[in-house]
């Protein structure tokens, strides 16, 4: 099981890491016009998803700042 948060269940299959889950619902939805053409747009779309990832982050750590990872996945473990 992973501690690691975004998480995305589909069926049985679990997903987790923010740009993984953001490349597959894009790919899912058959948007991948909304990934690469060019270098550039290569380069334009890795800033946007690293952002994301990094926002997120920052936020875990205001949400739960004192937190271990095995108290985090004994609270997932509990939930599931």
């Amino acid at each position: 099981m992973f501690v690691d948060l975004p998480y995305l269940i589909k069926g049985d299959d679990h997903f987790t890491e923010t740009i993984p889950i953001l490349n597959y619902i894009i790919k899912t939805a058959n948007r991948t016009d909304l990934l690469r053409r060019t270098l550039e747009d290569e380069a334009q779309v890795d800033m946007f998803m690293w952002t994301i990832d990094s926002i997120y982050k920052r936020l875990g750590k205001v949400c739960c700042p004192n937190k271990s990872p095995e108290e985090m996945l004994k609270e997932k473990a509990d939930i599931w």
